[in-house]
């Protein structure tokens, strides 16, 4: 598996589960290469929002009975990258995902 098909494949899965825990954070430390300390990225919103690639804004959250939608729009040409999930840090943690894949495969 490629690692952008790993992060996509991540994104996916964060999409499925009911919370977030210590190996989703793990996987997804490890899907963008992030040095240092596992943090709670899937628990807290605040870790999240800070993994946004620089080009990326983050679009206000839509919830829906028991689940959410979070999307990141990217500035310069207004793509958006969307993520449905039980809880505001798996859906963030989603999309941020997605918008890293999608720089991957610019590179």
């Amino acid at each position: 598996m490629t690692r952008i098909e790993e992060m996509l494949h991540l994104a996916d899965r964060l999409g499925q589960v009911e919370r977030g825990g210590a190996g989703a954070d793990l996987s997804l430390h490890l899907a963008l290469g992030l040095e240092g300390d596992v943090m709670p990225y899937t628990r807290q919103a605040a870790l999240a929002f800070e993994l946004l690639p620089a080009a990326y804004a983050w679009v206000p959250p839509i919830r829906s009975g028991e689940r959410i939608y979070m999307a990141c729009r990217r500035m310069d040409v207004a793509v958006l990258h969307r993520q449905w999930a039980r809880t505001l840090p798996l859906a963030m943690c989603g999309a941020l995902l997605r918008a890293h894949a999608a720089l991957a495969r610019e590179a």
